[in-house]
């Protein structure tokens, strides 16, 4: 649907959806449990989805969400009482930030 917006295409397709045969209910998740490269929260604790939709190139992506795989290795190797109140972190996500700067 170029030169549309993802968001604006997908509005469309989910009216056309909620409406139409399949009656598909939406509901909004809390933004929270998702954190991404755009938008880093950084609570380890909350986070059940990373994306790194705005991030250029796939070696980009691909060596900073190998980091973040690392972080999560670590956090959850940690036993529960450790992880709450670890202050542990996402490691930034320098080569995606740096793609982003370039555009």
């Amino acid at each position: 649907f170029p030169p549309t917006h993802d968001q604006a295409v997908f509005d469309e397709i989910k009216g056309e959806l909620a409406g139409g045969e399949l009656r598909i209910r939406f509901v909004f998740l809390e933004t929270a449990l998702f954190d991404g490269f755009c938008q880093l929260h950084g609570e380890m604790d909350r986070v059940c989805t990373m994306h790194a939709n705005c991030c250029i190139g796939l070696e980009n992506k691909v060596h900073d969400l190998t980091n973040m795989a690392a972080d999560w290795k670590n956090y959850t190797s940690l036993a529960p009482a450790e992880r709450r109140g670890s202050g542990r972190r996402w490691t930034a996500p320098d080569q995606c930030e740096d793609s982003m700067r370039q555009r």
